[in-house]
């Protein structure tokens, strides 16, 4: 829920100092949009088919995604991952952006994944940074809670804590959408 409300508080932000000479330039919530469409886009028109279907209700489906299959194209969009990994389509093309936002959802995931209590999750959270999360994901043999991190795992494992979280694929056109 944390993550959401910084999500939603950061995007709030982004759609507020998008053009509006704010002290910093923050990427308009388009960018954001299109980024995410593209990472998993198969062509043109399923980018255009993403971006159209996800304006109607941005916040809802990228609160969605970043917990979901697709969040591996949520943390491309907001800068934390820059490379186009394994649910990358063809359309995607590795980025150079800086993350938009202080908290690390990398960070958040990784930590929920093998937090058994709020505590171990807070500890966690303290004490792991997004590179830590990287390397480990780029690793021979990446462990559960970095492969999950990263996107690539999808689903909560036998070693995984009491805070991971699962959701299914859900198409952004798709109505209603549970998750």
């Amino acid at each position: 829920m944390r993550s959401f409300v910084v999500l939603v508080l950061g995007l709030s932000a982004v759609l507020l100092t998008a053009g509006c000479g704010g002290t910093e330039p923050a990427p308009a919530f388009s960018q954001l949009l299109e980024r995410f469409c593209r990472y998993g886009a198969v062509s043109t028109e399923a980018e255009d088919d993403c971006v159209a279907a996800a304006a109607k209700d941005p916040s809802k489906l990228i609160h969605r995604e970043e917990w979901g299959p697709r969040a591996q194209a949520v943390l491309y969009a907001i800068g934390e991952i820059s490379s186009c990994l394994s649910r990358a389509g063809p359309r995607c093309t590795p980025g150079a952006w800086p993350p938009h936002r202080d908290e690390s959802l990398l960070v958040e995931r990784y930590c929920a994944y093998g937090a058994v209590s709020a505590a171990r999750r807070r500890e966690c959270l303290l004490s792991v940074d997004r590179a830590e999360v990287l390397a480990r994901a780029h690793r021979a043999n990446p462990t559960h809670a970095a492969s999950y991190a990263i996107g690539d795992r999808t689903r909560c494992g036998g070693d995984a804590g009491t805070f991971c979280i699962e959701r299914p694929f859900c198409s952004p056109s798709a109505r209603p959408c549970s998750g």
